[in-house]
């Protein structure tokens, strides 16, 4: 394993309970799934988050729930990938997109905000804008968050799409 090759994984969502099974709360139950899947523990407390680390297929992954509140993401994320000198373009954000439907993925390598208010404050504490997309660099991204294939014209513009 490559000890710069470390991913921050940051599922977002609101710590209250009125917002547990909610679609609001998509980010943290993907993070779940992901790391029920992995077996890492995300419990720990740190940066106004919980989190867990562990390896999937030689790649150190950091998980991460900001329990910041949505709006103010950022502020648990950017932390944690500086402790962990973690680049930002191995940072990986899942949550909810009103703009697809329910069950799909969409993974975008650039863009804006798109009036998403999490994701406001993620890129303002994270230089200004997404990273770039793993694969345009020949880095691999962690198993278990590539894009499943779809019929053509199904991805929308600047993004790739797929099923959870």
């Amino acid at each position: 394993m490559n000890e710069n090759d470390i991913w921050l994984i940051a599922g977002l969502g609101n710590p209250e309970a009125k917002y547990d099974g909610t679609r609001h709360n998509a980010g943290f139950a993907a993070l779940d799934a992901l790391a029920d899947k992995w077996n890492i523990s995300v419990s720990k407390t740190k940066f106004q988050g919980l989190w867990g680390q562990g390896e999937v297929d030689g790649h150190k992954v950091v998980l991460l729930k900001p329990l910041t509140y949505m709006n103010l993401s950022g502020d648990s994320i950017a932390p944690m990938a500086g402790f962990f000198k973690i680049p930002a373009g191995h940072v990986l954000v899942l949550c909810d997109d009103i703009t697809q439907a329910p069950g799909k993925l969409r993974i975008r390598p650039s863009g804006s905000a798109g009036g998403h208010n999490g994701l406001k404050s993620i890129i303002a504490r994270l230089a200004g804008e997404f990273p770039p997309h793993p694969h345009r660099h020949r880095r691999k991204a962690p198993p278990g968050l590539r894009p499943c294939r779809m019929g053509a014209g199904q991805v929308p513009a600047g993004g790739r799409q797929g099923h959870l």
